[in-house]
């Protein structure tokens, strides 16, 4: 948890300075500010959630001899399924924003930026600048992506979730099957943990950190021309 908080922190604090510019049209540059404005909150209730549904479990394991099983379903049902969609829609803001980032990006580097850019599909083609660029400057982050969206993915086409929890109560999910007309119903035994969640945020705030190097040194927001 001290990991997820300080990385949230630290991408709130990437995005606190604006930059007037008119090298970035405003429908480019404020994508980029509301996905971020997403992956702030998602994390804050993802957090929230993830001390709710700890605090749920704690209390029913406490009293587990003196319940019926009914009761036990009513009391932590709930928070379980709002912690799970919590994770989802960390995976589904932090993954947007780098679309987002990738138009500024093309912007900058004197390209030009369609509504549906996406930086999967630009590190996916060699002579892409914004590969090369990436490839440079952010080691490790295209392995992170493709691997961030592969379980996004499969969050899109309907997978089940399971709660896991330790000891001492730590949570992560673990995918029940990817539910898609063309897979098996196989258990993934890979969890996502708050410490994929705490990565993703930290990838997110060193592509900032490129972004707004090229944009001058401070933040984008978008002032140009639409």
């Amino acid at each position: 948890m001290d990991a997820l908080i300080r990385a949230h922190q630290f991408f709130v604090e990437t995005q606190s300075v604006t930059l007037t510019t008119d090298r970035v049209p405003r429908r480019i540059g404020w994508r980029m500010g509301a996905t971020a404005a997403d992956v702030i909150t998602s994390v804050e209730l993802l957090i929230g959630e993830y001390e709710g549904a700890r605090r749920a479990i704690e209390e029913t394991m406490d009293s587990f001899q003196e319940m019926a099983p009914g009761d036990v379903v009513a009391r932590t049902g709930p928070p379980i399924r709002r912690v799970i969609s919590a994770f989802k829609f960390a995976y589904f803001s932090v993954r947007a924003h780098q679309d987002a980032a990738c138009g500024v990006l093309y912007v900058l580097l004197g390209q030009q930026a369609g509504r549906y850019t996406s930086m999967s599909d630009a590190l996916k083609k060699e002579d892409n600048p914004i590969r090369n660029l990436v490839t440079d400057r952010l080691p490790g982050y295209a392995d992170w992506l493709r691997a961030w969206k592969d379980r996004r993915d499969q969050m899109k086409v309907g997978a089940q979730f399971a709660l896991l929890f330790d000891a001492d109560n730590n949570l992560s999910i673990q995918f029940e099957y990817p539910c898609g007309e063309s897979h098996r119903m196989d258990v993934i035994t890979q969890a996502i943990t708050l410490s994929d969640v705490a990565e993703g945020l930290e990838f997110s705030t060193r592509l900032n950190g490129l972004v707004h190097e090229l944009g001058g040194g401070q933040r984008i927001v978008g002032l140009g021309p639409i």
